[in-house]
């Protein structure tokens, strides 16, 4: 796939201005690629959006007429009545003439006061409501639900005094979680790579908060994040698709739809658990037997390796194996190059090797530690048997 990239650094500034790193104020920019920004998207996050209607779900057992004329749908389950002005709300993005996108939106806000969407709203009967939410098109160019907060009465004003105005929406997709960032993937979300889509990120400083992340095209803000860590995660991702080729392959093999994902972890380890716990063989290996190194320096260089270790575990599908379903794993473990440090004056040509197939990034420089891949056969699993993941150092 041509130019398959996660996220990298475009420099540092502030108020758009480029500055140099030394400088007090200077703030990193960076960019992602369409994975990135996918991957960004599985977190809770903040967008823009147009509220451009309302969704009214009526008590159960309260059909019957509800604006003087007989509602559609009344006689089982929950009746939910919708009225909105998409149509009025397409996407605008002229960058180069602001002035204009300025004046269609006036136009637009001006005109919804026109709509349906007032006029039915004043006349709804709160009295065979259950719950009043408004509508906004989601990024994908559906229509999703806002849930609000507060009384029906307190709802309806605020759909009245919003629609047809930007609003901030937070989204919170469910399964991903922050803690050792894991990304419960969406094949949805990661199906639309192309290689020429770049998103610029700016890092925003806060008073409750050391940043948050604001991410734009061209000069649109998309949307924003409170989790500034996110960023060195996806470094990490990089790194492992940069430093492991089947790493990198899969992640391919799903943009391009070949396999389904099912989860991307990364998180942090001290490096003796690393060597202990996930792997008994690491790729140092190949160095120690290219120096002809005895037994006892192997163990020494093992010993003295000092700092934390990140693994990037990419779980996925590849459909049938049989009549089974299989969940492959592939895994990274990274090592700071730093933490060599302790072995360089013993082990010079060690770490001039181990440097020369590193890559490096604003959050350091890091070299392919161990790297692993499994399988998992979930019927053998439902079924109580015994799993027997098959590991390849």
């Amino acid at each position: 796939m041509l130019d398959f990239w996660v996220i990298r650094t475009v420099g540092y500034g502030r108020g758009g201005s480029r500055l140099k790193r030394v400088e007090a104020n200077a703030r990193p920019e960076y960019e992602v690629s369409d994975l990135g920004k996918a991957l960004m998207l599985h977190l809770p996050h903040f967008i823009w959006a147009p509220l451009v209607g309302f969704e009214a779900r009526l008590k159960k057992g309260r059909g019957g007429r509800l604006f003087g004329k007989k509602e559609p749908g009344t006689g089982g389950g929950q009746p939910t009545i919708r009225y909105q002005e998409s149509d009025l709300f397409q996407d605008l993005d002229f960058s180069e003439y602001p002035e204009l996108t300025d004046y269609i939106r006036k136009f637009r806000t001006a005109l919804i006061k026109k709509s349906r969407v007032f006029t039915e709203l004043s006349r709804l009967d709160l009295d065979r409501v259950e719950d009043l939410l408004g509508l906004y098109p989601g990024t994908d160019g559906t229509l999703q639900v806002l849930n609000l907060s507060g009384p029906l009465l307190q709802k309806r004003q605020y759909i009245e005094d919003h629609c047809g105005q930007l609003i901030e929406i937070q989204v919170d997709p469910s399964g991903s979680y922050e803690s050792n960032i894991t990304f419960r993937l969406d094949a949805r979300r990661l199906r639309t790579y192309l290689h020429r889509n770049v998103y610029q990120v700016q890092t925003i400083p806060r008073e409750d908060n050391p940043h948050e992340l604001h991410v734009f095209r061209r000069r649109k803000r998309l949307f924003r994040m409170v989790n500034s860590e996110v960023i060195n995660r996806l470094f990490m991702i990089q790194h492992s698709m940069d430093l492991n080729a089947e790493f990198r392959k899969a992640l391919e093999d799903t943009l391009s739809g070949d396999i389904f994902p099912v989860k991307l972890s990364v998180k942090s380890f001290q490096i003796g658990q690393a060597f202990d716990q996930l792997n008994t063989a690491t790729s140092l290996e190949h160095e120690f037997e290219q120096l002809n190194m005895p037994v006892f320096d192997r163990k020494r260089v093992m010993r003295q390796l000092t700092g934390r270790v990140v693994l990037c575990l990419y779980s996925y599908q590849s459909g049938l194996v049989g009549d089974s379903h299989q969940v492959n794993n592939v895994g990274a473990i990274l090592h700071n190059l730093a933490g060599m440090s302790g072995i360089e004056k013993d082990f010079p040509r060690l770490v001039e090797i181990v440097r020369s197939r590193s890559t490096s990034s604003q959050i350091g420089e890091y070299y392919l530690f161990s790297e692993f891949s499994s399988a998992v056969n979930l019927n053998s699993i439902a079924s109580g048997a015994q799993a027997a993941p098959v590991e390849q150092p």
